[in-house]
């Protein structure tokens, strides 16, 4: 896969996982193979700062932080 295409659609796959309420962690290693990544933290290369993704996961971070939060 090109690298330009690897940089639009990690983050945006990461995205649908927040918003489907998936644990991210769990999902990450199908995203590695599909990247053609013969380990997961080449992965993390290409997680970016888009503002989209820090809202849904800041959100999941404080509902986890509540009281019978989501984990």
């Amino acid at each position: 896969m090109a690298h330009a295409c690897k940089i639009f659609v990690t983050p945006s796959r990461h995205s649908e996982w927040y918003r489907a309420g998936l644990d991210v962690e769990r999902e990450l290693p199908k995203l590695a193979t599909y990247l053609g990544h013969v380990e997961v933290g080449l992965t993390y290369w290409y997680i970016e700062a888009v503002p989209e993704l820090l809202a849904l996961a800041t959100k999941r971070l404080g509902s986890a932080r509540q009281p019978g939060g989501a984990q």
